[in-house]
């Protein structure tokens, strides 16, 4: 299974692939200059605690799109997309939150599904968010997968 995580506001995204001696390896980064992919474990621990941080913070980020301080903008929430044994995990723009439920357009030109397509419509569930983020003038808030990969492109 393959998996990828895609920001537009930030230029880093995130494939997740097994272990197989064709593909490319844990740690490269693949794709173009307008749309890096970093390549993470499928297990990866690092990854799996920014999903929680986002879901533990989730209520700020709501409180921020409700009222938005001044100077706020590019509200997104990572969504997962699923086909078959493909998962990708790209992020929706323009969020509206009501009952539960965020709602937005998805950000990203998908890699792995075909079952989802840019400037199209989509929901994802408090409970199923992935990760979220805005940016108070030019400092973001959230963006935890974000954070990990450009603190992992900079050791590097």
């Amino acid at each position: 299974m393959t998996t990828r995580f895609v920001i537009s506001a930030v230029t880093f995204c995130l494939l997740i692939v097994p272990g197989c001696s064709n593909e490319p390896k844990v740690g490269d980064v693949i794709g173009t200059a307008e749309d890096p992919i970093t390549l993470v474990a499928a297990d990866d621990p690092e990854m799996a605690a920014t999903v929680t941080r986002s879901q533990e913070t989730i209520a700020e980020f709501i409180a921020a799109l409700e009222e938005p301080p001044a100077n706020a903008s590019s509200f997104a929430v990572k969504k997962k997309f699923v086909e078959g044994d493909e998962s990708e995990f790209m992020w929706l723009t323009g969020v509206a939150f009501a009952d539960e439920t965020f709602t937005g357009t998805l950000d990203n030109d998908p890699n792995m599904v075909t079952n989802a397509k840019i400037g199209e419509q989509y929901s994802v569930t408090v409970d199923e968010v992935q990760d979220w983020l805005y940016f108070e003038g030019d400092e973001m808030k959230g963006g935890y997968s974000v954070k990990l990969l450009q603190q992992r492109f900079e050791e590097n």
